[in-house]
């Protein structure tokens, strides 16, 4: 069988101040004052997310520095008391994601230390924390729990869990983010209590809102021959990018080839402020959450449905946005486009949008596979890998992409500073899967023995 296509991130949905020439916002590193309805609604608001002044989160797992497999050893401190310290940060911060799977015992304890390390805030179980009624927020799915509702702390956090079973695998990821000194963040009760429900709630509403994409009020007809190309008109000023809408003919979408060529041959370029080097250059179909088939799904800022695609990431322009589409394969495609633009300086603090995509096909198979170098001050804010079919038929007996770990070195690091557990745990999922889902913040689109596509909106 021909690969169409064997190994593909879209890292992209990435955020960074420079492009090509200095376009830096100043950077900030003033104190902030966040409330905890904020760092709710951070999580669930695709406007905040070019705001550069906030910090991007780290990593903690129990990633085995070593690259062997033994990803469920690594506590920081084990057996004391009864108790192994999983999470030992400094404040003023919060947590922003936990992730865990292969407990076996719903009922095993965690103890969550807020400022206060000689008596635990809460301690709950594996079952209550996981429990349903909290919106998008919570999931138990796909072999793993996780929660994106904000632990804040002022000084310091710390969690422990209950010392298991002999023999039992444990595995666990944190996101914190660490905050300018003489920061302030409003701690609250956790698990979430009744007096910080609303802030959830409201959270969750905004999410609900933006369950049905509006339609476009114009759109402009697009048709293109094979390696043909259509530049629409520049956005001259300053202004952001609300959404990008695509629109496929009937005639590709009625096509299974025909639609498979147009996701993943059509090329989008986006240039901003007159930089010569497109920002924005990636397949039109991975730009919007597809692969090289069609999903009626939906997420924070990508999905398709109804028979449009969209992208709802804020793009933001000091002068100018041209955007130009070019068609690089041999099958020749009809579609609509719609941008919606709000006109107006933005932030100072906002960045500009990137992507990077790369293909990586059977003969590059080793033990790295580098997906993005880039420079600037910024942050990832998406990441889709897209898996295709190999060519040996021994290739697809197994899911040995998933037994990789995800490796981010920022700055000067020489070690990477955050280190995954396995493919799969990136993109909340764990054990190769069990069901395709989508979800605002990740989601498994596609899993068919052994062909996957899977996608992660990291949140501030």
């Amino acid at each position: 069988m021909t690969p169409r296509f064997f190994l593909c991130f879209l890292p992209a949905l990435l955020l960074l101040a420079g492009c090509g020439r200095d376009q830096t916002p100043a950077q900030t590193e003033s104190p902030v004052q966040l409330r905890y309805a904020d760092l709710v609604a951070m999580q669930l608001d695709p406007a905040r997310l070019p705001d550069l002044s906030l910090p991007p989160s780290r990593l903690t797992s129990c990633s085995d520095p070593t690259g062997d497999n033994n990803d469920w050893a690594e506590f920081l401190n084990t057996g004391k008391g009864g108790w192994d310290t999983i999470l030992d940060v400094q404040g003023p911060g919060y947590l922003s994601r936990a992730w865990f799977t292969g407990w076996s015992e719903n009922t095993r304890k965690l103890r969550v230390y807020v400022d206060d390390m000689e008596k635990p805030a809460a301690e709950f179980s594996f079952i209550e924390w996981f429990a349903d009624g909290k919106g998008p927020f919570i999931r138990r799915e796909n072999f793993c729990a996780y929660s994106y509702l904000p632990v804040p702390y002022q000084q310091r956090l710390r969690i422990d869990v209950e010392v298991g079973q002999p023999g039992g695998k444990f595995y666990f990821q944190f996101n914190t983010a660490r905050l300018p000194a003489g920061s302030t963040v409003e701690t609250v009760g956790f698990p979430v209590t009744a007096p910080d429900l609303p802030a959830v709630n409201a959270a969750r509403d905004a999410w609900n809102a933006l369950a049905a994409v509006p339609a476009a009020a114009e759109s402009t007809p697009v048709k293109l021959a094979a390696g043909a190309d259509f530049s629409l008109p520049v956005f001259n000023g300053p202004g952001t990018i609300e959404r990008i809408d695509i629109l496929p003919s009937p005639s590709v979408m009625t096509n299974a080839a025909a639609l498979s060529a147009f996701l993943r041959d059509v090329m989008l370029e986006i240039r901003w402020d007159g930089v010569e080097t497109p920002s924005v250059e990636c397949p039109l179909g991975d730009f919007c959450g597809q692969a090289a088939d069609w999903v009626n799904a939906r997420a924070l800022a990508t999905g398709a449905e109804e028979g449009r695609m969209f992208n709802r990431l804020p793009m933001p322009h000091r002068t100018s946005a041209a955007i130009r589409f070019v068609n690089d394969g041999k099958t020749p495609c009809e579609f609509r486009v719609a941008v919606v633009r709000k006109e107006g300086a933005p932030a100072a603090s906002a960045g500009y949008l990137h992507t990077a995509w790369s293909l990586s096909l059977p003969r590059d198979i080793g033990p790295r596979h580098t997906v993005l170098r880039a420079k600037g001050r910024g942050r990832i804010v998406g990441l889709q890998l897209s898996v295709g079919f190999p060519d040996k038929e021994s290739d697809r007996q197994s899911w040995w992409i998933l037994e990789g770990d995800e490796q981010i070195r920022v700055d000067e690091e020489i070690l990477p500073g955050w280190r995954g557990t396995g493919l799969e745990d990136c993109f909340n999922g764990g054990w190769y899967y069990r069901q395709v889902v989508a979800n605002p913040l990740s989601g498994l689109l596609r899993k068919i023995p052994y062909d996957a596509v899977q996608y992660r909106h990291f949140t501030l």
